[in-house]
């Protein structure tokens, strides 16, 4: 029900494997929802069993019907880096613009 961000969903995408995780914290702010053009997982909204078997069942439908976009999802998935070297790009380009505000 909360997840402040977590590794898993993070190993899952390095290693080319869509993850399916309910939309809440770090998850929703690291996996990109299928049907997205920049789709890197699956998404649903609640965390009750139904809403968890829709997600799986359009994971397995994209993988039976359609293997170029399951393909493409994976190699999106795998490009995605979640480092220390990219959170220090993204902090110094904050304070950079809070900076430039000040006069």
């Amino acid at each position: 029900r909360y997840e402040p961000c977590g590794l898993t969903q993070m190993y899952a995408l390095r290693y080319g494997t869509p993850p399916v995780a309910t939309a809440v914290g770090g998850l929703r702010d690291t996996i990109e929802a299928w049907p997205s053009p920049e789709s890197t997982g699956f998404i649903f909204m609640n965390s009750a069993p139904d809403d968890f078997f829709g997600a799986v069942r359009k994971a397995v439908e994209l993988w039976t019907s359609d293997p170029a976009a399951w393909k493409s999802m994976v190699e999106r998935a795998m490009t995605r880096a979640f480092t220390w070297e990219r959170a220090a790009r993204e902090y110094l380009e904050l304070y950079r613009k809070l900076g430039r505000g000040r006069a």
